[in-house]
């Protein structure tokens, strides 16, 4: 079988069940996406110190949810640096909004990045984050429209980033305008 049919099948197979609940993008490329964007916001350094905490937050009563976070956390893993510092991937099932804004700061996260399954709470997360100092990131295309920070599409066939900007600035983000011209911007 060859490759792109076998890669078409296990991205079917991350299909969650809400529309825009999806994966568009997959995760290794994500990971290495993500890893590579984070350089451009000028606080990530001043948020981070010499290590990047990150939560990878999954829907408990969902097995794929689960599994996705975990792959996630793998390709995260596989990335030799997150925004140029070392890093550590935690798994946190999601409880609610407050439970999760609590444990990042706590953990001081700089980034809380979210499975399928979730996306039908990003607006709730969106206001649960106001003021915390990291991002917020959707595996899936319609948690950043709805108030995650950072996400990925396909477009064309093309990896995209995509930037809820209201929400960055909530958040402390201070994304370079060089890598602005490469996303799809919300307001």
């Amino acid at each position: 079988m060859p490759v792109s049919a076998v890669t078409t099948m296990v991205l079917a197979g991350l299909v969650a069940a809400a529309p825009g609940d999806r994966l568009a993008v997959p995760l290794e490329l994500q990971a290495e996406l993500l890893a590579k964007v984070v350089r451009y916001d000028r606080n990530f350094v001043h948020r981070v110190g010499d290590r990047a905490r990150v939560l990878v937050v999954y829907a408990p009563d969902s097995p794929e949810s689960e599994r996705v976070a975990r792959l996630l956390s793998a390709a995260l893993q596989s990335q030799r640096s997150i925004g140029g510092v070392a890093h550590e991937e935690e798994l946190v099932p999601f409880v609610n909004a407050t439970k999760l804004v609590a444990l990042a700061r706590e953990r001081k996260a700089a980034l809380v990045i979210f499975a399928p399954g979730l996306a039908v709470h990003a607006s709730a997360l969106g206001t649960a984050f106001d003021g915390f100092d990291g991002l917020t990131v959707s595996t899936t295309t319609d948690g950043v429209r709805e108030g995650l920070v950072l996400g990925f599409d396909l477009v064309s066939g093309r990896p995209r980033m995509l930037l809820n900007l209201t929400q960055s600035r909530r958040q402390h983000a201070d994304f370079r305008a060089e890598v602005l011209q490469l996303m799809t911007v919300y307001p």
